[in-house]
């Protein structure tokens, strides 16, 4: 990155390997214009569909909900991963909450890595 000296900042400085004089016009990077060229990185969204960032009460009431049930969870199971992913942000602690949640029962163990890796290709995570 092109840099600039604090007690001139008019002059501009970088680096240079192996480049003659007469490539730098060529070759050389514009301070003055790099920044404006640049293509701003993207913003990913850490909000689940419903907006907001989950609550800890939505959370909790999701997951008494789905350890009441035995069939049918599949939709609230994502559902619960969705907003634990915008409360914890994280990859790991959604993870281990839900697999906490599966506890030994199989099919929801599955879930539970659908989901994760659902979220991760969503960019949630």
């Amino acid at each position: 990155m092109p840099g600039t000296n604090v007690d001139h900042p008019e002059s501009w400085f970088f680096e240079v390997y192996g480049t003659k004089t007469p490539e730098l016009a060529r070759y050389g990077i514009d301070p003055e214009s790099y920044w404006r060229t640049s293509r701003p990185a993207p913003v990913r969204s850490l909000s689940y569909a419903d907006g907001g960032v989950a609550t800890t009460a939505e959370i909790d009431a999701l997951t008494q909900q789905i350890q009441g049930m035995t069939e049918g969870r599949h939709d609230l199971f994502f559902a619960l991963a969705k907003k634990l992913a915008s409360h914890y942000r994280n990859k790991a602690l959604v993870a281990g909450y839900l697999a906490g949640l599966a506890g030994n029962d199989k099919k929801l163990q599955k879930k539970a890595k659908y989901a994760v890796a659902s979220l991760v290709t969503l960019g949630r995570l």
